[in-house]
């Protein structure tokens, strides 16, 4: 975020919409994918301080990217497959490095394709994907304050914290999706739209057909909801 507004404000939000679109075609054919910090250090050279502020929060900004991505994502896909929404074997846990190494791989092998696809155009032609997070956050918020506002009598003030939350969150996410989906700066277009919607479906679906695939086994999917968590 520190780094997002020091690039609005710094370039300007007109010229730092429209930069990624306009940078030359012939550039990309050398093997050059320029990103947002390169049109801050060439916009802002003239100013070391806050160059150098840029680029150390950019910097930073990847890292915490992590929480995001790799980790969350591969916890996910461990939850799930405890939850045996999906195969089992993407529960393993690597004994040398304690890390779900199978949800890793798989993170890995799934991300591949769309490497290839910033490659082949540029950076910008996935960027608008970023609502894939927003639009689940958001729900989240939706979710804490429907959630707190049914439980607020057996929760007490712990259902009221839920239900600020999500006043807080879910109006803030919701604003970022409509930039992200909204505005033409950030390039939203059709192969987004179809990520998107793939994994939006594929994760409304995945429940429901886990839980009558294993009913049919005599199995109670929904019971995943009234335990604790395996930490």
């Amino acid at each position: 975020m520190a780094f997002i507004a020091l690039y609005n404000w710094g370039l300007g939000f007109n010229f730092a919409m429209q930069a990624p679109t306009s940078w030359p075609g012939s550039i990309y054919g050398m093997g050059i994918s320029p990103n947002m910090l390169t049109f801050a250090t060439m916009a802002i050279s003239g100013n070391v301080a806050l160059m150098w502020l840029m680029n150390i929060t950019f910097a930073v900004w990847y890292l915490a990217s992590l929480q995001q991505t790799l980790l969350s994502m591969s916890r996910y896909i461990l939850g799930m497959s405890f939850d045996r929404l999906i195969p089992v074997q993407l529960a393993h846990v690597s004994d040398r490095f304690h890390s779900p190494n199978a949800a890793l791989w798989l993170c890995f092998i799934v991300s591949l394709p769309f490497i290839l696809v910033e490659n082949l155009t540029n950076w910008t032609t996935l960027y608008t994907t970023t609502a894939l997070g927003s639009v689940f956050f958001a729900f989240i918020g939706i979710t804490a304050i429907i959630y707190g506002y049914r439980k607020r009598k057996q929760l007490g003030s712990t259902g009221m914290g839920l239900i600020v939350a999500g006043i807080i969150s879910a109006p803030f996410f919701l604003y970022v999706s409509y930039q992200l989906l909204g505005l033409p700066y950030y390039g939203i277009n059709p192969l987004s739209w179809a990520v998107m919607l793939f994994f939006w479906i594929l994760g409304a679906l995945l429940y429901p057909i886990g839980k009558a695939f294993y009913g049919r086994k005599g199995l109670d999917l929904s019971l995943v909801f009234k335990e604790l968590p395996p930490e």
